[in-house]
């Protein structure tokens, strides 16, 4: 079986240490040039396949600009995801547990207080409001669960089983407190 990995209509925020993160790990296993035009610049990368990725510069921005980009290069796929997933996190002002608590305490926030106030950073909007009875409502719940899944997913990443564990209870929880809500 084959590996197949599709990437189409992405156009996201990415800051300099993402770049720079990225060409990290890129320059692991491939080597990558950059070619720069008036108002964009492409990375190519060569490897068993060469890539090209969009990078443009608007009102001191970069943005990563990709139509459709097919690989079965699975290294490179998983390389340019994780620079995806950091992206779409930094466009929700999602932080990761890492950055919520001080390296003083280094305790992970658990009351709910704590979640509407992060909850409010990520969508001004969408205030999340809490019943009479403390409970979260149906949007504060699913945000939670989005928020711990991604958090999940960079333990896995890293390997930290500490978190990991935290992050599957508290997910159990938040599924709870779903299903409650929904009947």
């Amino acid at each position: 079986m084959r590996f197949f990995a599709r990437f189409s209509n992405i156009n996201l925020e990415v800051n300099l240490s993402m770049i720079y993160t990225f060409l990290k790990q890129v320059k692991e296993t491939y080597s990558y040039k950059w070619v720069r035009k008036t108002d964009y610049r492409i990375l190519i990368i060569y490897g068993n396949e060469n890539h090209q990725l969009l990078f443009q510069e608007k009102d001191n921005k970069v943005f990563l600009s990709i139509q459709e980009l097919t690989t079965n290069d699975k290294m490179f796929a998983l390389t340019l995801n994780q620079l995806l997933f950091k992206a779409r996190k930094k466009q929700r002002e999602i932080l990761s547990i890492k950055e919520t608590h001080t390296t003083k305490t280094k305790k992970i926030i658990h009351d709910q207080s704590a979640v509407k106030k992060h909850l409010n950073k990520i969508d001004q909007e969408k205030v999340v409001t809490l019943s009479n009875k403390n409970q979260p409502t149906e949007y504060a719940i699913q945000t939670e669960i989005d928020y711990l899944l991604m958090d999940l997913y960079e333990a896995m990443q890293i390997q930290d089983q500490e978190r990991m564990s935290w992050c599957k209870q508290r997910l159990e929880e938040m599924v709870r407190l779903k299903s409650k809500e929904t009947y």
